[in-house]
């Protein structure tokens, strides 16, 4: 057992031995790819200008205004049928009257930001119909 640890032991330092190489002479890695060069110039990323951030903002306020819009309709909707059930419970109908309340007021506060937008700002879209900006700015002013 002993001699066995001792031939493993010297075989392995006569292999490290025979593989050292001096350090000076060994040649450095050579790779496929040349070195990288740096560009001269930055890149410089424009910035948006301010009307097309806030036309940005407005079209998301426009997106979540008819989307609270409709789940608002489909809360009154849900909130009239349930009403005429009489195997609903009055919890649940309840619960859908608290939501249809806090519905309304964020379709509202909605509202009256997209008019800020339309009115204050002076916005313009075209691709808004008359009806929906009628709707938004009358109760306004």
């Amino acid at each position: 057992m002993n001699r066995g640890l001792v031939l493993v032991a010297a075989t392995l330092l006569a292999v490290s031995v025979l593989k050292a190489e001096d350090p000076k002479k060994t040649p450095p890695k050579k790779t496929d790819s040349p070195p990288r060069d740096f560009p001269d110039e930055t890149l410089v990323v424009p910035l948006p200008s301010a009307k097309t951030i806030a036309f940005q903002n407005y079209q998301e306020t426009l997106k979540a205004w008819r989307s609270a819009k409709k789940r608002l309709h489909a809360l009154a909707v849900a909130g009239k049928v349930m009403q005429s059930d009489p195997s609903v419970e009055k919890t649940a109908v309840a619960m859908i009257s608290l939501m249809t309340i806090e519905k309304t007021k964020e379709v509202e506060f909605l509202r009256s930001q997209l008019a800020l937008m339309l009115v204050a700002a002076k916005m313009e879209d075209p691709t808004l119909p008359s009806l929906e900006r009628e709707e938004i700015v009358k109760s306004a002013w």
